[in-house]
């Protein structure tokens, strides 16, 4: 493969070790194998909580791909993608309660990103209702959710306890509180005022699972105060199916009933 000019360029581009081809065309396979995976888990999951149209749904998982970019500022890591496409399949499952499946890809997800405890928390959250699921059930899946992630953040701690890394890395007075001493009011409220009016617009007409599941925002938003760079976009990953799902059905409501007229179906809401 390093024979191909193609190659050679792209490796001399990006700093790359020839030494490590074999390693680097993997992970490009499993991370385009996953953005194709978050294309579909993404319709999968509007599917889940919404019936729009087959048009409306296609161009919406297309337009979440596609606005992928936005997100890449600083650093870009190998589990990111990963991270899109399991949380959003699992968010999908979660909605319909194949807990099997669900508790299979949460594994997979553990290991991928210690985030993962952010499904147990939209599941505690939404599911906490009675009218929702069996008390019995509840906990159950609680305490298994919760198993899971102790045993295997235990095991990668001995995995990788020879490294000699930090834990975790603290930016909250080297970096964010010196960005947000510098935002500017009117910048701001014109590049997030319109995906927050989306996001919020039309909020009770909204589904309660995915509702119940932009909570998580809290908790990302305080993690990367004091953790990452509270501008860096791809720490929201875990959210960013939530508010794209919310903001698709913000768009679909102003030009939905023109749209779904010519094909002869309602956009229809299950809580």
């Amino acid at each position: 493969m390093y024979e191909v000019p193609v190659v050679q360029k792209v490796f001399f581009n990006l700093n790359w070790d020839q030494r490590y081809l074999v390693d680097y065309a993997i992970v490009i396979a499993l991370l385009f194998l996953s953005l194709l995976g978050f294309h579909a888990s993404f319709r999968y999951l509007v599917k889940a909580v919404f019936q729009f149209t087959g048009r409306f749904e296609a161009w919406a998982a297309i337009g979440a791909v596609a606005c992928l970019p936005l997100m890449f500022k600083y650093y870009n890591y190998i589990y990111d993608f990963p991270v899109l496409f399991l949380f959003t399949l699992a968010l999908g499952l979660m909605a319909r309660k194949k807990w099997d499946i669900f508790l299979a890809v949460y594994v997979f997800s553990c290991f991928n990103k210690e985030t993962t405890i952010l499904l147990t928390v939209i599941f505690v959250i939404h599911y906490f209702d009675r009218a929702k699921l069996d008390r019995r059930q509840f906990w159950k899946l609680t305490i298994i959710q919760l198993s899971l992630f102790g045993l295997i953040k235990i095991l990668l701690y001995f995995i990788f306890l020879s490294n000699a890394v930090d834990f975790v890395e603290f930016h909250l007075v080297d970096y964010n509180l010196v960005l947000l001493r510098k935002i500017k009011l009117v910048p701001f409220i014109f590049l997030w005022g319109p995906i927050i009016f989306l996001t919020f617009y039309k909020w009770r007409e909204k589904p309660k699972f995915i509702k119940d599941s932009i909570w998580i925002l809290l908790p990302l938003i305080f993690l990367t105060l004091f953790l990452g760079f509270l501008d860096e976009l791809r720490d929201y990953y875990e959210v960013y199916s939530i508010v794209f799902l919310l903001i698709s059905f913000s768009i679909n409501s102003f030009i939905g009933a023109d749209y779904l007229k010519k094909l002869g179906k309602k956009s229809q809401v299950i809580s």
